[in-house]
């Protein structure tokens, strides 16, 4: 059977938001944690649209 893989998706966004909320609420601002979020964010938005390219069967 095959399980979509966009279905894991909701968790990985949350987990991340769960870091840029930590990162806003801190005291102690550093910009490397800040390039690091944002790299993540770009990463996990291009893994969210080969996700979406690869349940539709389009690649």
């Amino acid at each position: 059977m095959h399980i979509p893989v966009s279905i894991f998706l909701p968790i990985a966004a949350g987990i991340y938001g769960g870091f840029v909320g930590g990162y806003i609420y801190n005291k102690n601002k550093s910009s490397k944690y800040k390039v690091i979020l944002q790299i993540t964010g770009v990463l996990l938005v291009l893994l969210c649209i080969i996700a979406f390219l690869y349940d539709f069967e389009i690649i």
